[in-house]
């Protein structure tokens, strides 16, 4: 090479600028573990005023590592409400996959001993374990848990991005109103390498990174009853046992007589007499009362002592029997056994379908004619 006032008589200027090219999606947030990253560098050129061909590097390669992140949510943000003796109650959690590769997920329970529970009560007791008892998988994914159905007892293989409904099923044992059983579940991260079978948990590589293997790392966070970067996450729900405080009282007035009409009437033969039932939910009461029904038997009245008629036409024609609901307006009720909530047959008024919830009140009116 010839060289001349200490200059180069390569007239161009050298260029270098670098690409790459990446099999998948490089540095997306969830890219999929095992996913090869390659990369090359192209140099481009001049000699003088005539480009040149680039020159290429070897491509660069890597692969993307396991992260392990998780969360468990239980379903419904409130206590699941049972009955004392309740035998195959269920808890419904859900299993949340935020990591970056299909997982097993291993499944604990672990019943609180005392303290807040997590929706503000008390927890003293723990949910006996009976016959039916478990953890189990909503295998036909209807949100329902079905006995004899959901079987496994594991989250099997588990998609990235993807959650899965668990459900803790306990039996009750005989409690009192408003106890509280408190449950967490803590899901395991596990590899997925046999189809319903359940995994080996997941170990971390604490280690130096391997180029070309591909490792993991915990990122899930501090659940109810685990810590930070364990594979694990857990969330807590909760028994309450309810119980719904019914009370009945039954009054009665004179509507009408023979002489004084509806003015100051007197209970001779003649008048009317109307009865109130009134059925109440304690305000104290942590259950609704459902399907309540009232049977107000007339028997020993109408056929043995012959003192008293029922009242066919009180509230309508054909409508001896009225029920006034919770916040609702008075309704009459026919007397056959027909499609309304109402009848009397047999000397007994019957009125169904009643719901309670705590603090609520229902009445049942009918009216006798004094013999």
């Amino acid at each position: 090479m010839h060289w001349k006032n200490g200059r180069s008589r390569l007239a161009g200027i050298v260029l270098v600028l670098l690409s790459f090219g990446v099999a998948g999606a490089a540095n997306a947030v969830g890219t999929p573990s095992a996913t090869s990253i390659n990369n090359q560098a192209s140099v481009a050129y001049s000699v003088g005023a005539s480009a040149q061909a680039p020159e290429l590097s070897n491509i660069a390669t890597f692969v993307v590592d396991q992260m392990v992140d998780l969360t468990v949510t239980e379903v419904g943000s409130s206590y699941s409400t049972v009955a004392t003796g309740g035998v195959t109650e269920v808890l419904i959690y859900s299993v949340n996959n935020t990591g970056n590769a299909t997982m097993d997920f291993l499944l604990t329970a672990t019943d609180q001993v005392g303290g807040a529970d997590p929706f503000g009560g008390t927890d003293n007791f723990n949910a006996p374990v009976g016959a039916t008892s478990g953890i189990f998988e909503d295998t036909n994914d209807n949100g329902v848990y079905d006995a004899g159905v959901d079987l496994r007892a594991f989250v099997d293989q588990l998609g990235q991005d993807l959650s899965q409904v668990v459900f803790i099923v306990r039996d009750i044992g005989a409690q009192a109103n408003g106890d509280v059983s408190a449950i967490a579940l803590t899901a395991q991260a596990a590899d997925s390498l046999t189809p319903n079978l359940p995994g080996t948990a997941l170990v971390q590589d604490n280690g130096v990174d391997v180029p070309g293997a591909v490792q993991v790392v915990f990122a899930d966070g501090t659940g109810d009853v685990d810590g930070p970067r364990d594979g694990q996450y857990s969330d807590t729900d909760a028994f309450l046992v309810g119980a719904a405080l019914i009370t009945v009282t039954k009054s009665s007035v004179v509507f009408s007589d023979p002489f004084n009409g509806t003015t100051n009437p007197k209970a001779i033969p003649g008048a009317i007499v109307e009865y109130t039932v009134t059925i109440s939910n304690g305000a104290g009461a942590s259950a609704s009362a459902t399907n309540v029904t009232v049977t107000d038997d007339l028997t020993n009245e109408i056929v043995t002592n012959g003192t008293v008629a029922f009242t066919t036409d009180s509230y309508g024609a054909g409508q001896g029997i009225q029920v006034t609901p919770p916040g609702g307006a008075a309704t009459p009720l026919s007397n056959a056994v027909d499609v309304d909530a109402g009848d009397f047959t047999a000397n007994a008024v019957t009125v169904s379908g009643i719901t309670l919830a705590p603090g609520e009140s229902a009445t049942v009116n009918f009216r006798v004619t004094i013999q």
